[in-house]
């Protein structure tokens, strides 16, 4: 089972996000097909950069609890403010992934 979400297109309030997903997020991850390795997949985790988002921690946060893998798309510029914002939630070192050039670059 895998959720893909863009961040840029969720509510930053985490309190928001019922409304935009049609269920609270606990609930989501809870009421999902089990499946040997879930995975919520959150793209554009650099909106922490742009404004306070509170999705960023509600999602990966009620994702945990239910033992999905969570894995954050950032650019390299936001990194350290996505660990940072991560880190004030509880989740400390978590496991980094570079993606390189395209092939065709």
């Amino acid at each position: 089972m895998a959720i893909a979400l863009s961040l840029r297109n969720l509510p930053p309030a985490a309190v928001s996000l019922k409304e935009a997903l049609g269920i609270e997020p606990g609930a989501l991850f809870s009421a999902a097909s089990p499946a040997p390795t879930s995975v919520l997949l959150l793209d554009g985790a650099e909106v922490v950069q742009e404004s306070p988002s509170g999705s960023i921690s509600a999602l990966p946060r009620a994702a945990l609890e239910v033992t999905w893998v969570v894995v954050l798309v950032v650019r390299d510029d936001a990194l350290e403010s996505v660990v940072e914002v991560l880190s004030t939630h509880g989740v400390m070192n978590p496991a980094r992934f570079e993606v390189g050039s395209p092939i065709n670059e």
